[in-house]
């Protein structure tokens, strides 16, 4: 991707990604972390300035709400859905290479929760 043209490549491989930060650090490119903060958990400190952000799957929000309901009597066997609104999915922010969108970042974030923009559930 990244000698067809891409600046940025976007992974959905979890941990499994990292030939991605491979090749963005040899083209001199950036890379999309995902699952994690892929920056602070990826073990080769020469790839953690490729990784301009991650997309965030937060699991700590899930187990949590899972545990607090279980506490409450709740027996499970219902299908939760943890996204934006509940704080579910995030990105991280970690070495600010997305500190100057920050705001625009935010707005969109509002909008999807509010009901403004409508992110489709299929592709």
């Amino acid at each position: 991707m990244y000698q067809d043209g891409a600046d940025i490549v976007y992974h959905a491989s979890g941990d499994s990604g990292l030939g991605v930060f491979q090749a963005a650090a040899a083209a001199g490119k950036k890379a999309i972390g995902v699952d994690s903060d892929q920056r602070q958990t990826v073990k080769e400190t020469d790839l953690q300035s490729v990784i301009m952000t991650s997309m965030l799957k937060r699991v700590d929000v899930g187990v949590f709400e899972f545990i607090k309901a279980f506490q409450g009597g709740a027996k499970g066997g219902t299908n939760v859905t943890y996204d934006l609104k509940v704080d579910g999915v995030g990105l991280s922010t970690t070495g600010g290479e997305i500190d100057d969108i920050k705001d625009k970042l935010d707005a969109a974030k509002k909008d999807i929760v509010d009901g403004k923009i409508t992110v489709p559930a299929k592709p």
